[in-house]
């Protein structure tokens, strides 16, 4: 009887070569691997700060396909405030509006990464609190240059 004692050469797992060929180029098509941050020069770093209660969407460069948000409470100038526990924004993916009562709600100093073109340009947020601010970087792909 035959039996493969070999170790799996292939990355992901897959026994099959194929399989992991389809898996690898899957995973770099919907830009899963390979992105770069974007120069700010190119807008690819933005702050961007929030009216109470009003809807704010993302002005991505054309060639992001990523996006890490940093939620602030700003007070001032020179001054974050970092000891409020209370929700400072709600988020929606979708397209649709968040409210006071629908969507994530983002607290001081969260982390909100975004995968995808369509799914930044279809990010929106609301302010539930004064003096808040986005810190936006942008990525771009490896494969589009």
């Amino acid at each position: 009887m035959y039996r493969n004692l070999k170790p799996n050469p292939y990355p992901l797992n897959n026994y099959v070569q194929s399989l992991d060929y389809l898996e690898a180029l899957i995973r770099v098509m919907s830009k899963e691997e390979g992105q770069k941050c974007i120069a700010e020069s190119e807008g690819g770093y933005q702050d961007v700060f929030l009216e109470l209660d009003h809807v704010q969407l993302l002005s991505p460069p054309v060639k992001a396909v990523a996006a890490m948000i940093v939620f602030e409470r700003v007070v001032s100038d020179d001054e974050v405030d970092a000891d409020d526990r209370a929700v400072l924004a709600r988020v929606k993916e979708n397209g649709a509006v968040p409210t006071k009562g629908s969507g994530f709600g983002m607290y001081h100093q969260d982390a909100y990464e975004i995968i995808g073109f369509e799914n930044i340009q279809n990010f929106r947020v609301v302010a539930l609190a004064e003096g808040v601010v986005l810190r936006v970087q942008f990525y771009g792909s490896n494969q589009i240059t």
